[in-house]
């Protein structure tokens, strides 16, 4: 997946959550939270992360339909 934006952990540690947050929200992208200079953790909307979860478990039930 291709971030459409980056965060320093350090934003969170100063209280600018909120502000990673609503851009996050507002603008529907995927964020990249960089801690030592690694990925450290996603943000996306919830309604993406439940479409996610929704797409993995049917993808979990075609493998094992197939391995049958």
């Amino acid at each position: 997946m291709n971030y459409q934006k980056t965060y320093k952990a350090q934003m969170f540690n100063r209280g600018q959550s909120s502000k990673v947050f609503k851009e996050v929200c507002q603008d529907s992208i995927a964020a990249c939270v960089i801690r030592n200079s690694e990925p450290y953790v996603a943000i996306l909307k919830h309604e993406y992360f439940i479409d996610l979860l929704e797409k993995a478990n049917k993808y979990d039930e075609m493998i094992k339909e197939a391995k049958k």
